[in-house]
């Protein structure tokens, strides 16, 4: 099942491998939006469209380039759906497990403090609530006792 992509320059739907046909131009290749990759390696490459050859009309021989991506500091970002559909293969690792690998102890310890007053943050506000709730209920006649009040025994006769 091929997944259908967006082109942000000329907003037509594409599948994967139609790399090309912008604007229906067939030399121009689709834009999608711009997505960023994330490696253990500070200079990780990969080979992402290899290098090929062919033989033109007049028999010569035609060398197409390929595209070898070169990640710098563990990051690569591109808006090439080609090279986004190769590095969503070659290079899986999510931006949280990057960055948790990155952090130095003095990072990591006050990134835990500020987790932990956010946390604190959000507790003394619902136990402010809480008060707040309790007291209002404390507040309001309990609905079956309001409706007996003046009634005594001695009136029902």
């Amino acid at each position: 099942m091929s997944k259908a992509l967006v082109c942000v320059n000329c907003g037509k739907e594409f599948k994967v491998g139609a790399w090309y046909n912008c604007e229906g131009n067939p030399t121009r290749k689709h834009v999608v939006e711009s997505k960023t990759y994330y490696s253990d390696s500070d200079r990780f490459q990969v080979n992402a469209v290899p290098q090929t050859s062919m033989i033109g009309n007049q028999g010569e021989r035609i060398n197409i380039p390929g595209m070898i991506v070169t990640f710098m500091n563990g990051t690569y970002a591109t808006t090439d759906p080609e090279l986004q559909e190769v590095l969503d293969r070659r290079a899986p690792m999510s931006k949280d497990v990057w960055m948790e690998k990155r952090l130095t102890p003095e990072l990591r310890t006050g990134r835990d403090r500020a987790i932990i007053s956010q946390q604190q943050a959000l507790i003394d506000e619902l136990k402010a609530k809480n008060a707040e709730l309790q007291a209002n209920k404390a507040a309001e006649p309990d609905e079956v006792m309001a409706g007996a009040k003046g009634k005594s025994k001695i009136a029902r006769n």
